[in-house]
């Protein structure tokens, strides 16, 4: 017979699986996001990763005027 907390540690193993696949998903959109917002300015900061997730990290810090 199967004990109630090898139990609970198989369903967390597979939640955390879920989200681990969950959270790269979101990782894969969110950088497209960026991107496109990033080129829809022209790039300010040049044509690389690391400054489009620069600009996309500080831009939140910013209004237009």
């Amino acid at each position: 017979m199967e004990r109630p907390n090898e139990r609970m540690a198989q369903a967390f193993r597979q939640l955390s699986n879920q989200l681990n696949e969950l959270s790269k998903r979101l990782r894969v959109v969110s950088e497209r996001m960026g991107w496109i917002a990033y080129r829809h300015f022209n790039c300010p900061l040049g044509e690389s990763d690391m400054a489009c997730r620069i600009w996309v990290r500080f831009r939140q810090y910013t209004t237009r005027n």
